[in-house]
């Protein structure tokens, strides 16, 4: 058993736990278990934390490779992300109702990790807290918690996703070679980003149903079966290797695959196979035209395709008609009937016309508004409405505190009097997008309406948790002391960064992914730069790191998570922390 002697406590704080391991007992009294408190502790086997504990520190269990028991109290509100990284032993544990979020990589390589109770029925789950946990997953090898598929244990082939599963997260079938096919539910409606990526060579049946979707199959060869395809099956497939793709609907086919598409199905090589885009295809096409009536009216599929596009003139029609009478064809006959009366009715492209410039009056009037609204108002006096799942707010109930708060209301259903319509996919062809362009609401995103009311930051007890803004030049606030672990997480439009003089220390990945952050103002007064803190910052060429500073962690400047090389020059005082920590990993140096 432990005794008091085994811990270093100071303001009630566990900062390290230097005994032998074993049954381990925190003492009362403690309040929180500090980063990396236990890291390391081989042989630990179970550890009792006391009532009044209320935070876990980022992997403050990381590598305890025997423990099996951790007894986690009600009195826990908040478990830092890495928290029981690569506890492989760990058989069970229970989640405090208290804790709003599992955060990243909390259980990664808790192999025999079989049960976890979750008290809290709105907790977020971060799509890497489960990485390496098969024993979760189910017979057929899904790891599904909350209507989410987080990771995949299976042997791969052919796969149908389980119809209880609404979203399908990031890297969850990451690398697997073995899987041959996959068949995505009509239950599905989210698909995040590289949830497939490096599976290789694929067939993919998709649903209609997915609304949401960023680009998940990079590094795949895929075919794909689709009844319609739409924007957000473009953005789930923009960076795969479309071999071929089958849909009811040719028509709605994005330009690439359009082209691709066509020239499978055309047997005449009568324009160029290469051709990058999609006008230059088409015309190509409308010109040879008529010397397809022969094979065309051999395969339904060919002539659907010319027929969808209009490629047919109506001079060429009557060939076409006797090619299908020769050859005794009547379903083609009757395809080629119902394109001529198509021919002659206009209805079609002027309603189409009509429809396009109502789409860019809406958008030219939300452009209007948006800039002539005083920005010093922020959302005083507005009336929101919301759909979807909100991202910086927790709930309906908090983000209407917020607007509360700040002069404005909620709007409890969607009419012409409400203002704004936040919904994170303005595009989205939903019921409740199409009823807010009917009324004449406007449509923002989640993050524009972060940036008109102001709701840029979110600071808990001088931590800064999350950034929320589009980036830019950045200054935190004054009376910030600790930029907290991922607050900028892949932040892309972040430009610059001005750190103010209250801050001490700088989190893990506070910086992670911020590719076009160009200058970063630290300032004397920074101790610590945490791991991987400006990893993957790739236009930062140049850092000035003040003397003050003693701790930084690993790969803090490093090109990306897999490659520990740096393309920074490091700027410091000669003989300082900054100096001995750019000679030990390669880093160019100029004393500052």
């Amino acid at each position: 058993m432990s005794s008091v002697s085994d811990f270093v406590i100071k303001n009630g704080i566990l900062k390290k736990y230097i005994g032998s391991g074993g049954d381990v007992v925190i003492p009362e009294g403690v309040t929180a278990v500090a980063d990396h408190a236990f890291c390391g502790c081989r042989n630990l086997t179970r550890v009792m934390i006391p009532e009044g504990v209320t935070s876990i520190g980022y992997e403050a269990f990381a590598d305890c490779e025997k423990l099996e028991v951790v007894c986690i109290p009600n009195s826990v509100s908040t478990i830092y992300w890495g928290a029981f990284r690569n506890c492989g032993s760990l058989k069970k544990v229970t989640i405090p109702k208290g804790v709003s979020k599992i955060d990243w990589r909390l259980f990664e390589n808790c192999c025999s990790l079989k049960q976890i109770d979750i008290q809290n029925p709105d907790i977020r789950i971060d799509d890497a807290a489960f990485d390496g946990c098969c024993g979760l997953a189910d017979s057929d090898g899904f790891l599904i918690m909350k209507g989410v598929l987080f990771d995949y244990f299976g042997k791969g082939g052919e796969v149908t996703i389980p119809k209880t599963v609404a979203r399908i997260a990031s890297y969850a079938f990451y690398d697997c070679k073995a899987l041959k096919c996959v068949a995505i539910p009509e239950s599905v409606t989210e698909v995040s980003e590289n949830a497939f990526k490096n599976c290789g060579e694929l067939t993919v049946i998709l649903p209609e149903s997915i609304k949401k979707a960023k680009s998940a199959f990079s590094g795949c060869a895929c075919r794909v079966q689709i009844k319609r395809w739409s924007a957000a099956v473009n953005r789930l497939m923009a960076d795969c290797v479309l071999e071929e793709a089958f849909s009811e609907d040719y028509s709605a086919f994005p330009p690439a695959e359009l082209l691709s598409r066509a020239v499978k199905l055309s047997k005449e090589k009568t324009w160029d196979p290469n051709a990058q885009n999609e006008s230059a295809m088409l015309a190509a096409l409308k010109k040879n035209a008529g010397k397809l009536s022969g094979s065309a009216t051999d395969d339904l599929e060919q002539l659907n395709f010319l027929c969808s596009n209009r490629l047919i003139t109506a001079k060429e029609i009557d060939a076409y008609l006797a090619e299908a009478e020769k050859r005794e064809k009547p379903e083609i006959k009757a395809l080629l009937l119902d394109y001529q009366n198509k021919l002659g009715a206009e209805s079609v492209a002027k309603a189409r016309a009509k429809k396009e410039k109502a789409k860019k009056d809406y958008e030219d009037a939300l452009v209007e508004r948006m800039t002539a609204r005083d920005p010093s108002k922020g959302v005083e006096g507005l009336t929101i409405a919301v759909t979807g799942r909100l991202e910086t707010f927790n709930n309906r109930n908090e983000l209407k505190a917020f607007l509360a708060d700040n002069g404005a209301k909620l709007a409890s259903s969607l009419m012409a009097k409400v203002d704004y319509l936040i919904m994170n996919d303005p595009q989205s062809d939903s019921d409740k997008a199409q009823k807010a362009r009917e009324l004449g609401v406007e449509i923002i995103t989640e993050q524009r309406f972060n940036e008109l009311a102001g709701h840029l930051f979110s600071i808990e007890e001088a931590t800064l948790v999350r950034y929320y803004g589009n980036g830019g030049d950045v200054v935190i606030p004054d009376g910030v002391t600790i930029i907290g672990h991922e607050t900028f997480f892949c932040c892309n439009g972040l430009t610059s960064i001005t750190i103010p003089g209250s801050v001490t220390s700088i989190g893990d990945g506070a910086f992670f992914g911020c590719k076009d952050l160009t200058s970063v103002t630290i300032p004397d007064t920074v101790t610590s730069i945490g791991d991987i803190a400006f990893c993957g910052c790739s236009r930062l060429t140049s850092i000035t790191i003040p003397g003050s500073v003693t701790s930084i962690g690993d790969g803090a400047f490093s090109n990306g998570l897999f490659d520990n090389n740096s393309s920074i020059i490091i700027h410091a005082p000669a003989g300082s922390y900054a100096e001995q920590y750019a000679k030990k990993n390669n880093i160019p140096f100029v004393v500052e």
